[in-house]
Order: structure tokens, then C-alpha cells, then sequence
């Protein structure tokens, strides 16, 4: 159909003006000029509420549009058949499925062929292939649980808040962190309190992502027709980063949760077995262990096999098992179960997980500016300006090349030499060699213990290792990822690519993409160890067991499974990572749902975001079902 476009600001008032117009038997305007209500409002237990495009309700990760901004792109898109000012996708789903969305291609635009005479004027029409509208697309997201999930999301974050600001005030918490308070005031650091967080809702059984939310977030009828510039920039000048997808784009240290990899690759790996015991010995003496860690509780655990130590958080069990298993076991069984890769997910800004080893920490095949942590950076400085000031001293300046190199040979020392007792003697012969030190000047002045105090933090360690089992160390992973980790735990074993587009539909109705769950990997021959696994989750929740969530799951409608996940960031433990990860119901999975709160204290108290989420999706299916039966029932009848 052809229109009339009075202002292209309000296209959407105007196209509503219309559709109020053509059924004012059932709708009748409000106040928002982008609202209506049904006539017969309100009604108990109804919505009525009928909102137009750009009204705030979409998730924000959905995107917007705009004009294109750079030479570069639109280069790129005139390629395509796209005008100077056409409108594109900028972010989310409306970047991502550009193509499919678009109505600019090339192939979609439409042709006229005609005839004119010598002064330009149109004789005939020769030919004429009209115009076509871009796909539909359409997401894999259950709206009401979208809802649920961002409210309950927000409700838990707040709510951790003031709760927090309590605890933080009282005579027993500000005595218990004295000394660092005082350097926190010294320094001029305020405490992190939550503030922000993500969460995910996934169908294990096929990586559809169900529902997905990030708080803060912004609403994008901002930025639909006239945009809002005071309330833009206040979303860009927010230092919560409301633009920020944590779901995907926000990798953390995950704490406990990484239990659930840990306790896998041991049995897999045969270093425990369903009957291993091992005692709770709350400090871990391990065999090439410096400064042994403690158990979270001060209190023995006692004896623990593998659904023990889960339903616990057994910090022992999970360094005897880690030291054992090594870094080089614990990052293969990490990636089998989809933790190391992306996810897949069509999403612009999906940033990669990755588990604690010696090539996270340094890798020897990569820039120095290119590795997964800053560590390998701040040592290359460090050598770098020190092999300056040794120049100096004697009068020399170093070209940037010569410089660069060493500092590269020293980093490689880490690990192309097996033993620290060695690394002497290699600095020793880098400095000669490439600097023509002389040895009397190399041994006056230490020189190979500085660079060696340089490297220590490169060194992959047993204590690292062990940290690394109980999901600590530089071991990071995104929501999403985290999502299909403990997807594949829940559903036996496979691990899907996370998918959030359904299907594409042509301007016809015609089916373009039919999306099918996607398999990357299929773990064969472990299905009593997930049994093992998942029933260690089920005693977390459980009051009879004691388990570590069980007084946030003493009243819930279905029989859940979960784990605790808490991540230290620093010395005070108010500032704790918290995440949680949840399944129901326990004997039929049909929803996965990971909760991170950025200091939200410890990872129970974000259990309430995963409870309120798995309750109402299961609640709708529940429904579903009853309405099946009765329209069975009544087609008997």
C-alpha cells in the first residue's frame, strides 16, 4: 500500500491515529500519544494496553536504527544498493540481520525501464518490477518471561543494594574490614555496591535463548522519530554503562559455578570416581602448593563424594580434585562443554570465555598486546623501562626494536623454560647477547632477579591450578556462555549453539530461515556422572540436605536444581561477584537460568531472579497444557 507521510518524526503517531480510527469499537486513546487502551478497561486480570513501535517495551538488545556515519560503511553499502541516507542497523538485531531486515538491496529495490524522447520526457513504460519490503524476523524470546526475567532482575539487584548499605553500617561489619576501610579512605575509594547484572533464560534442549536481560538498560523509544537528546545523553553518561550487553559482552570470574566443570572432568578424567571420599581438611596442603588456601567454612565438611562437595561448595574436594586433574584437563573439559568458544548467538559484541591456564596467562604466539589478561602488558613495561635505565647508566640509548625484542625474549622465558631455578641463567644470556652488558655489571646490580620479579605473576602455578578448579583465578566467562555450560549439564551433554532468531519470513509469509538447534558438541559416555552432577545441584536447593541456596528454595512451587556461585573481587567480601545458575523442573529440564550481579555479595542472593524466572515459564507450560487438555475434552464431549 502506498502513504501519505505528513512528518517522518511522527509516522508512528499518525499510523496510529489511523488504526484508532479504523476500530474505535475497540481501542480509545490516552494521554501518550503512543498508547491506547481497550474501550472496556480496565478489566481484572487483563492487560489493556496497546502500544506503537518505539514505545519502550522492546529489549533493548532488539536495536535501532540510524543514518550511516562513516565513509567506510557507507562505501559498503552503496555496494549494496543502499542511498547516502538510508537507515541501517546499528546495534542488537537490527545490526546483526541487516540483511534480512532491509528493504535497500539491490535485489529489493525495484527497476523501471522506459522509453523517453530527445528531450527526456517519459514516452512509455517498457518494463516495471516493483519494489520489495525486507524479511521478517522473528526471535526465539518468550515475551512475558522477557518481561518477568528484566523485572525480577532489577527487583533482585535493589534489593541486594539496600541490603548491603545495612550490613555496611553496622559496628560488627565496619569492625571485621577496619584496616581496609582505611585505606579505602585514604585512597579515596568508595565502596562497589550491586548496581548492575544480566541474566539468561535457555531451553537446554535447544540453546533458544528464552529470555535475556541487562540492567541497566535504556528504553530505545528514545530513539525512534525525534530522539530524545537529554534522555540519550543521559544514557551515554551513565557510569553503569546502560549500552553495555552483560549478557554477552561482560566476562567475569565465575566462582563456584565452575564446580559443576570441575566435578565432570574428574570423573571423566577417572581422577575421582562416584565413590570417591575425600576429606575435608579446611587448609589445602597440596603437593607443590605455596601459601595453602582454606575451605569457605571454617568448619570441616567432613567426609564428601562429588554430590557432596556440590551441594557444600566443598572448596577441598575441588582443590584435591583440580591439582590432580591439572590446568591442562580442567581447560579441555571446559571447552567440551562450550565454555571456551562463543556461543553462536546472533548478536553483534559477543566476547569470548576463557579458563585459567598458562596460555591465558601468557602466550608466547601472540603481540604482547594481544594476550587475555594485562599481566603480560604491565610486565613488558616494567622490563622495557628498566632495560632503558640501564642505557642510560652507561651512556647508551636502545633503538624501540632492540628493546621490543629483549623484552619478548624475557616474556618467553615463562614458558619455554620448565623450571623458575633456570630463569637466571637464560636473563643472563639475553642480556649479554642482546644488550652487551658485561656479566661483572650484570652481577653488581642484580639485574637478573629485578627482571626475574618482572615475570613471577606470568608463571602458571599449582596454586593457580587450583584456583582455577573452584572457578577463581583469571578464569572468565560471559552469562551467555555460562547459559550453555549449564545447559549441556542439565541435558545430558550437548552442547547447542545459542540461538535468539527463530525464523525469517518473506514480505509473502513465506518460511526464508527455519532455524534448527545447532549441536557443537555431543559428550558420549557420561550420562551417570551428569546424573551425579544434577543431583548435587537438586541438594542445593534442598532444605533436607542443608544445601548452600536452601533458604531461597524452601517455598518453591517446582523442584529445582542449582548452584552457588560467589567471585572475589577484592578484600572486602560485601563487594563478591554473585552468580547463580538454576534448572526446572529437576527430573524434566525445560529452562536454564544464569543470574550475575556485579557485587552482589554471594551468589544465593541472586537466586531470586532464577526462582521468580524458572516459576513463571513453568507456570505458562502448565497452562498450555490444561488448555490442551480441555479442548481435547471438549471435542470428546
Amino acid at each position: 500500500m502506498n502513504m501519505i507521510i505528513n512528518n517522518p518524526d511522527y509516522v508512528v503517531e499518525d499510523m496510529l491515529k489511523g488504526f484508532a480510527a479504523a476500530n474505535s469499537d475497540i481501542i480509545a486513546p490516552t494521554e501518550n500519544s503512543r498508547v491506547f487502551k481497550y474501550v472496556g478497561a480496565p478489566v481484572e486480570g487483563k492487560v489493556g494496553i496497546v502500544t506503537g513501535g518505539g514505545a519502550g517495551h522492546k529489549p533493548a538488545f532488539i536495536g535501532y536504527v540510524g543514518k550511516i556515519t562513516s565513509e567506510e560503511d557507507l562505501a559498503a553499502y552503496k555496494e549494496k544498493g543502499y542511498s547516502n541516507d538510508a537507515l541501517v542497523g546499528q546495534t542488537g538485531i537490527e545490526s546483526s540481520m541487516e540483511d534480512q531486515l532491509s528493504p535497500y538491496a539491490n535485489n529489493r529495490q525495484g527497476e523501471q525501464v522506459v522509453e523517453v524522447n530527445r528531450r527526456g520526457k517519459i514516452v512509455r513504460q517498457l518494463s516495471y518490477t516493483a519494489p520489495v519490503d525486507g524479511d521478517s524476523v522473528q526471535l526465539t524470546l518468550d515475551s512475558q518471561l522477557q518481561a518477568v526475567l528484566e523485572q525480577a532482575l532489577e527487583d533482585n539487584i535493589n534489593e541486594i543494594n539496600k541490603e548491603q548499605q545495612k550490613i555496611i553500617k553496622t559496628e560488627r561489619w565496619q569492625k571485621q574490614n577496619e584496616d581496609i576501610l582505611k585505606e579505602y579512605e585514604e585512597q579515596g575509594k568508595e565502596i562497589q555496591l550491586a548496581q548492575t547484572g544480566a541474566a539468561v533464560a535457555m531451553d537446554p534442549n535447544t540453546g533458544e535463548v528464552l529470555a535475556m536481560a541487562s540492567y541497566p538498560s535504556y528504553d530505545l523509544g528514545i530513539l525512534t522519530g525525534t530522539v530524545d537528546k537529554q534522555a540519550w545523553n543521559e544514557v551515554v553518561n551513565d557510569d553503569r554503562y546502560p549500552l553495555l550487553n552483560r549478557a554477552i559482552a561482560t566476562r567475569d570470574t565465575p566462582g563456584s559455578i565452575f564446580k559443576l566443570c570441575t566435578a565432570l572432568a574428574g570423573l571423566m578424567e577417572g581422577v575421582i570416581t562416584p565413590e570417591t571420599e575425600i576429606y575435608d581438611a579446611t587448609t589445602y596442603e597440596g603437593t607443590d602448593v605455596v601459601h595453602p588456601p582454606r575451605c569457605w567454612s571454617s568448619t570441616s565438611h567432613g567426609n564428601q563424594n562429588v554430590v557432596e562437595a556440590i551441594k557444600n561448595s566443598c572448596n577441598y574436594f575441588f582443590y584435591w580434585t583440580g591439582e590432580r586433574l591439572g590446568s591442562t584437563a580442567l581447560s579441555k573439559w571446559a571447552a567440551k562443554l562450550g565454555l571456551t568458544s562463543r556461543t553462536g548467538i546472533e548478536l553483534p559484541g559477543e566476547v569470548t570465555s576463557f579458563v585459567g591456564n598458562q596460555s591465558m596467562l601468557y602466550d608466547a604466539s601472540r603481540a604482547i598486546d594481544d594476550q587475555y589478561t594485562s599481566k603480560p602488558l604491565y610486565a613488558a613495561r616494567m622490563i622495557k623501562q628498566k632495560l632503558k635505565e640501564i642505557g642510560q647508566d652507561r651512556g647508551i640509548e636502545y633503538d624501540d626494536d632492540r628493546l621490543d625484542r629483549v623484552t619478548k625474549s624475557m616474556l618467553d622465558i615463562v614458558v619455554t623454560t620448565e623450571s623458575k631455578s633456570e630463569w637466571a641463567a637464560k636473563i643472563h644470556d639475553i642480556l649479554l647477547a642482546d644488550m652487551n652488558l658485561p656479566i661483572e655489571y650484570i652481577r653488581s646490580n642484580y639485574l637478573a632477579n629485578t627482571f626475574q620479579s618482572y615475570l613471577n605473576d606470568l608463571k602458571w602455578t599449582a596454586n593457580e591450578t587450583i584456583m582455577a578448579a573452584i572457578g577463581q583465578s583469571i578464569t572468565q566467562i560471559t552469562p551467555i556462555a555460562a547459559a550453555r555450560y549449564v545447559s549441556a549439564i542439565v541435558n545430558g551433554g550437548t552442547v547447542y549453539d545459542a540461538q535468539i532468531v527463530d525464523k525469517v519470513i518473506s514480505p509473502d509469509g513465506d518460511i526464508v530461515l527455519d532455524k534448527q538447534p545447532s549441536v557443537v558438541t555431543q559428550i558420549e559416555g557420561a550420562d551417570e556422572y551428569f546424573e551425579l552432577i544434577r543431583e548435587g545441584m537438586r541438594d542445593v536447593t534442598s532444605t533436607e540436605y542443608d544445601g548452600t541456596a536452601a533458604e531461597y528454595y524452601a517455598n518453591t512451587k517446582y523442584p529445582m536444581g542449582a548452584k552457588t556461585g560467589t567471585s572475589q573481587r577484592t578484600e572486602l567480601d560485601i563487594e563478591n561477584n554473585s552468580w547463580h545458575v538454576a534448572f526446572g523442573p529437576y527430573d524434566d529440564p525445560q529452562i536454564v537460568v544464569v543470574v550475575y550481579i556485579q557485587n552482589g555479595y554471594a551468589g544465593g542472593r541472586s537466586s531470586p531472579t532464577a526462582i521468580t524466572t524458572i516459576t513463571s515459564y513453568l507456570d505458562s507450560l502448565a497452562e498450555e497444557e490444561d488448555t490442551k487438555i480441555s479442548k481435547a475434552n471438549t471435542l470428546a464431549d
